[in-house]
């Protein structure tokens, strides 16, 4: 679903990350680990949304930062 927000509305992309923050940060590593080409979505893909993800939460959920690999 974020894949496919971040293309269609930025605004509603960092809304998303900012309502559910929580499971953003639990699930951040699992993303980042993970090989979505069975679901279509390119490794560089993957790397768009998460470098968009970081972005978003270096501007105002940065209290916690994102755990890194």
């Amino acid at each position: 679903m974020l894949h496919q927000m971040l293309d269609y509305s930025r605004f509603d992309f960092w809304c998303e990350i900012g309502v559910n923050h929580v499971a953003v940060f639990l699930h951040f590593l699992f993303w980042a680990q993970r090989d979505f080409s069975a679901e279509g979505i390119s490794h560089e893909r993957r790397q768009r949304v998460l470098s968009a993800i970081a972005e978003r939460w270096n501007h105002g959920l940065a209290e916690r930062p994102l755990p890194q690999l």
